[in-house]
């Protein structure tokens, strides 16, 4: 059985942080090397994963280090990736909780599928801050799985990304994350479709808590922050143009280096695209109202 790494990445979430932990000792596969890594936290998370670590008795090897800074999602998961001595690396976050039998179902699919699939993600199980139980949910970018194009063109990643694993083959298949990527799951997703096959497990294999996570969005509109959030998004798109060119698949990063160009173009016309955008929606839902009256 291959060796796989379990790693659990922390930033400021001592609320959450021991059921995530306990989360990954509860994994049932073996032989696992759990990897918990913190990003430089302020609050009491490191506290909590040392004391977790050292009182540990179960079968795993386990390994816990702090960054000495702050290095953000991309350069977090950089390090995370050149630490892992597994073959596979299974992906989570200090906010979220993964069922013992996550990390079992992922490695029968890799074997399943003869070691020739790179990237797998699953449906996640979503929960409230104070661990409600919610719906089950998938990215919107899930439908793309299928099709290099539409993949590298949406503005959605396939996954979500605590419910991502990769491969150490899709790892040293390309360079180091930018550090200007602020979601890994934008990237790693795309990268598995460059080398082929993606996998999808048909199962919540984790208890995604919303509301505390990278991608929560403050609900006050701000020019500056909208044009911060734009930017970011096309250097999204410069990364798998990169990744694109990196395996030679030339076309594809043409057509992905277009759309970033013409985001750019269009950036400063952004927020009238998105008011007429709303104002054609709310006119929609009205129409289709007074029709069915």
């Amino acid at each position: 059985m291959p060796v796989v790494t379990f790693s659990l990445l922390s930033f400021n979430q001592e609320e959450h942080i021991q059921q995530a932990i306990e989360g990954a000792f509860s994994q049932s596969y073996s032989p696992l090397e759990i990897l918990i890594s913190d990003d430089c936290s302020s609050d009491r998370t490191y506290e909590i994963i040392e004391r977790m670590t050292n009182a540990y008795k179960g079968p795993h090897k386990v390994v816990c280090s702090k960054n000495l800074e702050n290095l953000g999602i991309a350069e977090h998961i950089n390090k995370i990736n050149q630490l892992a001595s597994g073959e596979l690396i299974v992906i989570a976050a200090g906010d979220d909780i993964s069922i013992p039998e996550r990390t079992t179902r992922i490695v029968g699919k890799y074997l399943g599928n003869k070691k020739l699939i790179n990237y797998f993600y699953s449906s996640a199980q979503q929960i409230g801050l104070d661990g409600t139980l919610l719906c089950v949910i998938n990215s919107p970018g899930g439908i793309n799985s299928r099709s290099k194009l539409k993949a590298i063109l949406s503005p959605y990643p396939l996954a979500i990304g605590a419910t991502q694993a990769w491969t150490r083959i899709l790892v040293d298949s390309f360079a180091p994350l930018s550090p200007t990527v602020w979601a890994e799951d934008q990237i790693f997703g795309v990268r598995g479709l460059l080398l082929g096959p993606i996998c999808y497990v048909d199962q919540p294999l984790v208890y995604y808590r919303v509301g505390s996570g990278v991608t929560t969005r403050k609900k006050t509109f701000s020019v500056r922050r909208y044009y911060k959030g734009k930017i970011l998004d096309i250097r999204i798109y410069q990364q798998r143009c990169v990744d694109s060119w990196h395996v030679k698949n030339y076309k594809l990063s043409i057509v992905v280096a277009i759309k970033a160009l013409v985001l750019i173009l269009i950036m400063p016309f952004h927020p009238i695209i998105s008011l007429i955008k709303k104002m054609g929606e709310k006119i929609r839902t009205i129409l289709c109202q007074l029709s069915m009256n």
